[in-house]
């Protein structure tokens, strides 16, 4: 008998060894595989204030996941949490929302169990603050078809920058970086220079800043998005210059558009003779008028001028998603006359808005301010951008901008109570000094820069 029992006894040993080790056995990297790892997808990212925005929790792991549980934290100062859910093929099996302790649960299994890199949860936030949230994987768990838990090598977790910045958002046909920033210092089939003096300054930015207006309407309209070089336009805001040649956003066809608009709008006296260097902008006003006319839209889109507007009307008219061409003047007060003299004039077009700091982001077409340093902004593509000189012609390619950005406050010049500061106008003023640009009414202010 004291043999059998030992037996027994040996045996029962052995069999709970066995069972107890299984696990280990099991689910240890014991097989020279990448360690299992939860992350947050994606790990960083960028979100305007009052913005929605979505992230995943993944899972990386060659064991089969059967069942999980994660919760996820978050700063409830500057964000709140809206939903979350499982991940197909996992279905969710419980979830909590308390956006009161800051925190998103979610449990889910997935039938069949499945293995590899997998999204398990999907959960949607809303910016209401700026600021910088950590996005914490804060308790979780993992276990396979036999009810084993998965051990977890490393955790990623998220984070979000949360900017008062909105911008104008991008369109795949054909405006992927947003707003347009085209060149004014290049040429097609006319000179885009200045012929009356100062002779030769690059006098197309009105024209120019137009056309990142036009072509950003005309992909935010394209019903049927098919990005260049493939030929497909189903709206005619723009359209081609070339037909069945080139696309209508084509970079080829950016030049041809700018010359059409700069004829209607008599840059540089052109249409009608009017000697004036650059572009007036009345004639501006109604140039584009008869454009959207003739493009048979004038159903749909509408030109306002606005003289002097303020800082909260731009604002506004940016987050209705209208198009905003600003006619920036350069106003130095000559202390020899005792006044303010205009001595130059530029358009860029507005690209986005901060309204908490009070600062706008523009396209301007004769100076990549942000990308060469010498303001902050936003570069797209990440510089460096491959420029050539004149003709500069990359920004012909809407994916590459350089949207400026720049503080606007009081101003005390007779052009308008609101003003850019920071500007880089004495980097620029030679070229746009003295006579260019000038609305009528600012006609007897015109001088020239000291």
């Amino acid at each position: 008998m004291r043999k059998i029992i030992g037996k027994m006894e040996m045996v029962v040993t052995i069999l709970l060894c066995f069972i107890l080790t299984m696990p280990i056995i099991i689910n240890t990297n014991v097989r020279g595989q990448e360690p299992t790892t939860l992350r947050v997808d994606p790990p960083e990212q960028e979100i305007p204030v009052e913005s929605f925005f979505d992230v995943f929790v993944w899972v990386d792991s060659f064991f089969d996941v059967f069942m999980d549980g994660i919760i996820l934290t978050y700063d409830t100062s500057i964000i709140d949490a809206i939903d979350v859910e499982a991940v197909p093929p996992f279905s969710t099996t419980n979830k909590v929302v308390n956006d009161e302790m800051g925190y998103m649960l979610i449990e889910s299994v997935a039938e069949p169990p499945v293995h590899g890199s997998i999204p398990l949860a999907h959960f949607t936030f809303h910016c209401t603050g700026g600021g910088i949230s950590d996005l914490t994987i804060a308790e979780y768990y993992l276990f396979d078809p036999y009810q084993n838990p998965i051990p977890v090598d490393k955790i990623i977790n998220g984070r979000v920058t949360q900017t008062s910045w909105y911008f104008k958002p991008p369109y795949p046909d054909y405006a992927p970086s947003g707003v347009p920033d085209f060149d004014q210092k290049q040429w097609g089939a006319h000179n885009w220079t200045n012929p009356f003096p100062p002779v030769d300054t690059w006098s197309y930015c009105g024209p120019v800043a137009i056309a990142n207006s036009l072509w950003w309407l005309d992909s935010e309209s394209e019903p049927n998005p098919i990005p260049p070089p493939t030929i497909n336009d189903n709206f005619p805001l723009v359209q081609s210059y070339a037909p069945g040649v080139w696309d209508d956003h084509d970079p080829q066809n950016a030049p041809p558009l700018v010359e059409d608009l700069a004829f209607l709008m008599d840059t540089n006296g052109q249409r009608f003779g009017h000697m004036h260097c650059g572009t007036e902008v009345h004639e501006m006003t109604m140039g584009l008028n008869e454009y959207i006319s003739r493009q048979g839209l004038d159903w749909k889109f509408y030109v306002h001028l606005q003289k002097a507007p303020d800082f909260l009307w731009i604002e506004g008219e940016i987050k209705k998603c209208q198009d905003v061409v600003l006619l920036l003047g350069f106003w130095q007060f000559n202390p020899y006359i005792q006044q303010w003299v205009r001595v130059g004039g530029h358009y860029v077009t507005c690209a986005g808005v901060d309204s908490t700091n009070w600062m706008l982001a523009v396209s301007d077409p004769y100076i990549d301010a942000a990308e060469i340093g010498l303001a902050k902004g936003r570069v797209l593509p990440p510089p460096p951008h491959p420029h050539t000189g004149p003709p500069e012609t990359l920004h012909n390619d809407a994916l590459y901008v350089s949207h400026d950005f720049y503080p606007i406050g009081p101003s005390p010049s007779p052009g308008g109570p609101f003003g850019f500061y920071d500007y880089p106008a004495e980097y620029i003023i030679d070229n746009f000094g003295s006579c260019q640009n000038t609305p009528d009414e600012f006609l007897e202010f015109d001088g020239e820069y000291l």
